[in-house]
């Protein structure tokens, strides 16, 4: 018991949200350690309090959802207790949310009252770690979300999403179209896990009879959603391609947030058709014309994970379980640079898109990639870039 309270106790003060134990005939087996002048919805509205408990199963944690973006978490404890959790807000900017509650359950202070911003994935995890302390049952967020109590069941989106697509096939054959061909798409991912530029660009150019399907009730959602389609194929295909997984998912989180920043669907195209390229290039850059061997590329990931810290080759060698030799050998034989010299060249590359930043001095960007001292750095980039970090930087800001 004490120590399922103290837990409760830890997460209420991480969540800033009420974390209530409740015994098996549904009375609060411990006050909650409520914020000053914060009033809770489930005391001002007991007929709510019941609601919840009666969603209660046996077996799992139940979600309870309520003005669109709160949710409350109903957690089976042992002996019939009964954690009840919430409420979260999991999107930002909830005032509106949070005078609703006010509103549907009465609190006197509606208009002091405030509902905690807790992204999604920290509160569903927050729901197991409570649920696993009492449980070994094998439950995942995205099992916890699609067995709760949401507005829509599951099985009716796909039912939603069934009968639309039944109407989008009627329409296409009333007006005797189709979508464009899933072999034009092949192609077009194939050049970008190919590397090869010019056949990307053919594919573009491909006489289409169909028509791309309509990915939004408006022009600029259209557009904005077919990017983000767009990112995700070339992502992967690149990945595919040799490009390292941390490097494709990056590049796709930077171009998706750019994405976020424009409204001409002509920009748009332009953005995502540029990711493609960028995307092919990666892959033509890497020549993975052969299969590279595979602890070259495991030590290559690695050494991208972990550019803000000094890299021993010895350490890499024996997190891969080979000698420090044979893996130098075999990764000048494979990329034909020496191993110590890859890390320095990537942590210059690396060291680039901070020159490229103001505000950031060149101790900082030093320090930043583990070098021994800001002539150290300088010395390094110069070997490869044949120019110091600061004409560098100069000639990045004259080009601007």
């Amino acid at each position: 018991m004490a120590g399922i309270l103290q837990l409760c106790r830890h997460l209420r003060f991480i969540l800033h949200t009420p974390i209530r134990l409740f015994d098996s005939a549904g009375s609060l087996a411990a006050p909650d350690d409520a914020e000053e002048n914060q009033e809770d919805p489930l005391e001002c509205d007991r007929s709510f309090m019941r609601t919840l408990l009666s969603l209660r199963q046996e077996d799992r944690p139940v979600l309870h959802y309520e003005s669109g973006s709160v949710l409350y978490a109903i957690i089976p404890a042992e002996d019939g207790q009964t954690i009840v959790a919430g409420p979260v807000c999991y999107v930002r900017d909830n005032a509106d949310a949070a005078c609703a509650i006010a509103r549907t359950h009465g609190l006197k202070h509606s208009d002091t009252y405030r509902v905690s911003y807790v992204p999604m994935d920290i509160a569903l995890e927050s729901v197991l770690l409570l649920f696993h302390a009492y449980s070994d049952l094998p439950l995942s967020r995205d099992d916890l979300v699609m067995q709760s109590s949401f507005p829509v069941e599951p099985a009716g989106f796909a039912a939603e999403a069934e009968s639309g697509a039944y109407q989008i096939i009627y329409r296409l054959r009333e007006n005797n179209s189709s979508h464009n061909s899933y072999a034009q798409e092949a192609r077009e991912q194939k050049a970008i896990r190919e590397g090869n530029v010019s056949a990307l660009r053919e594919s573009w150019a491909e006489v289409q009879t169909g028509r791309i399907g309509r990915l939004g009730k408006d022009d600029l959602t259209h557009y904005r959603n077919l990017a983000v389609v767009v990112l995700t194929l070339s992502c992967r295909s690149a990945i595919e391609g040799g490009v390292l997984p941390e490097i494709a998912y990056s590049l796709s989180d930077s171009y998706t947030m750019k994405l976020g920043e424009l409204t001409d669907p002509i920009k748009i195209t332009e953005l995502f058709r540029s990711a493609e390229v960028h995307y092919a290039e990666l892959v033509r850059d890497v020549s993975c014309s052969h299969i590279q061997n595979r602890y070259v590329l495991r030590c290559k990931e690695r050494i991208h994970d972990r550019l803000h810290q000094r890299i021993q080759v010895s350490e890499l060698a024996a997190e891969l379980g080979i000698s420090r030799c044979y893996l130098s050998q075999i990764f000048q034989r494979e990329e034909g640079i020496r191993l110590t010299a890859y890390i320095l060249r990537e942590k210059v590359r690396a060291s680039e898109y901070l020159l490229m930043t103001p505000g950031i001095s060149l101790e900082q960007i030093a320090a930043t990639f583990a070098f021994t001292s800001q002539s150290h750095y300088g010395q390094v980039f110069r070997r490869f870039r044949g120019i110091t970090p600061g004409e560098f930087r100069e000639r990045h800001q004259n080009r601007k």
